[in-house]
């Protein structure tokens, strides 16, 4: 059981980071605030829709992602945005 525990902080920041990087592409594409179905997310991450809900929350905790009431959608917020600029800008260099 504590195996576990530990195997799923390593898995989730990868999907955090992928979701970030899906919600930024889809805001560049179609302009702000680039709204996801979550389950388009889970699809294209070829994860589970509760997989993408767990992701999220610590994202929307800290104010990089928003989501609708429901929980169906989500997207990056100003601040979630601007982080990833620079997170690109800095591997750019």
């Amino acid at each position: 059981m504590h195996k576990n525990s530990e195997e799923k902080p390593k898995k989730d920041p990868i999907s955090q980071q992928s979701i970030l990087n899906i919600l930024a592409k889809e805001r560049e594409q179609i302009g702000p605030p680039g709204i996801m179905d979550i389950s388009e997310i889970a699809g294209q991450l070829k994860i589970s829709v509760e997989d993408v809900h767990r992701a999220i929350k610590p994202l929307f905790v800290e104010g990089t992602v928003d989501t609708d009431r429901l929980g169906f959608a989500a997207s990056l917020t100003p601040k979630g945005y601007a982080l990833f600029r620079n997170k690109r800008s800095v591997s750019d260099h």
